[in-house]
């Protein structure tokens, strides 16, 4: 599984409302990656956004 891949992965796993701190933790899991968080964020928000769902900005969690 690429980065991408992993990214749709963990947002299609949300029903509306897409978690960005759940999301990264998904997509470490799924795949090693030493891309930053912050540029995970936003990846996964792009992806969210794409597919109407709205972002949980809860990176303190």
């Amino acid at each position: 599984m690429n980065l991408q891949a992993a990214i749709i992965k963990a947002v299609e796993q949300e029903d509306r409302c897409v978690s960005i701190a759940l999301a990264i933790r998904r997509v470490r899991q799924a795949i090693e990656t030493d891309l930053p968080d912050v540029d995970l964020q936003t990846e996964i928000a792009s992806v969210a956004a794409e597919r109407g769902k709205g972002i949980l900005f809860d990176l303190g969690s």
